[in-house]
């Protein structure tokens, strides 16, 4: 209901035009009694503000859900992208030994002193030797450098970007002094 011309206080509506009784006890105080009992008045708040309409509710509740899950799947992405710890696996596949001064990969060293590999024989499994662990994040290819003896130019092999989980490398050196590089990795499981 809107107020009229003649029905403005000085405040604003009047009580009875905006819907509103007077504050009062219920009852008449006497005329000798200056304190009556506490007033009371019929002043609430709106129920319609405090509760949700069901699609509104249902709405936010779906926007909740899918920021969660963003939220997840981001958390996920960075995990999987971040730098995992690789060590390369070496094996001299090749009649004669060889000495490894040098190993790099994506140019940064993986070896603390150098490695002998002894030469292969059809009698027992190839020689191989472990570098240190270098962190390689998933997804960027990378490239091997060895270097052996005295040799001027390194043994380099390129592979394709690392698959995530945890991975090594199998790198080979062949008999006609060629590296050949490959990945063994295994998945991790979600949690």
């Amino acid at each position: 209901m809107r107020c009229g011309l003649g029905q403005h206080s000085s405040l604003g509506c009047s009580p009875s035009c905006s819907g509103l009784t007077l504050p009062s006890s219920g009852r008449p105080k006497g005329r000798f009694a200056p304190f009556g009992p506490p007033l009371m008045s019929n002043v609430r708040p709106h129920a319609m503000h405090l509760r949700m309409p069901p699609k509104h509710r249902n709405a936010t509740l779906g926007l909740l859900v899918a920021a969660s899950l963003s939220l997840y799947l981001v958390f996920r992405l960075v995990q999987a992208s971040s730098p995992a710890p690789t060590s390369v696996h070496l094996t001299n596949l090749g009649s004669r030994a060889v000495t490894v001064t040098n190993l790099q990969v994506r140019g940064e060293s993986a070896l603390n002193q150098n490695l002998s590999l002894p030469p292969a024989s059809a009698d027992t499994s190839a020689p191989a030797a472990v570098s240190n662990t270098v962190n390689i994040a998933a997804g960027l290819p990378l490239e091997v450098q060895a270097r052996l003896g005295e040799s001027p130019s390194p043994l380099t092999c390129t592979l394709t970007p690392r698959p995530q989980g945890v991975c090594i490398i199998r790198a080979n050196i062949t008999a006609a002094l060629e590296l050949q590089c490959t990945y063994e990795c295994q998945v991790e499981s979600s949690r």
